[in-house]
């Protein structure tokens, strides 16, 4: 689009790839179908046709209503509505760090429905002794894996 930004559109059928030509200002592509003709010069088209509008224009345009939405970026995703509804970002413990919640959801669990950790993940190398500890590793072979920088 004009801004730089990207949309989607749905329109597989005539009946909405003729909706969606006609929103376009382009009605006379209704008789040129993506996959069926040459597949180019309606691409360049397109292509003309939504750089004339940002991307939040066309996914305000009426006649896009239900076949077109945003490509989204982390950013936009971060206090997108849907997302914070669901209470899909959850804050860690004592951070303005937000993660994934867990996506599935069970009706009638307690809570927010959703298991996820709220506590932040471990620096980078805390748990490397343990684990390796834990596979057989002994203080020896931990200090050589370390010393030819293998293991932080």
């Amino acid at each position: 689009c004009a801004d730089g930004r990207h949309v989607t559109v749905t329109a597989t059928e005539p009946r909405t790839w003729a909706a969606l030509c006609d929103a376009l200002g382009d009605p006379s592509l209704a008789g040129h179908r993506l996959g069926v003709d040459d597949d180019e010069p309606v691409r360049r088209r397109l292509t003309e046709l939504f750089l004339t509008k940002p991307a939040g224009d066309w996914v305000a345009h009426p006649g896009l209503a239900g076949g077109g939405g945003p490509v989204n970026d982390a950013d936009d995703l971060v206090d997108d509505p849907q997302v914070t509804d669901r209470g899909s970002l959850v804050a860690l413990d004592g951070t303005d760090t937000r993660v994934l919640a867990n996506p599935l959801r069970f009706h009638r669990a307690p809570g927010d429905r959703a298991s996820h950790a709220t506590s932040s993940p471990p620096a980078l190398g805390a748990d490397t002794d343990a684990v390796l500890g834990e596979a057989g590793f002994d203080d020896d072979e931990r200090a050589a894996l370390r010393a030819s920088s293998v293991i932080a």
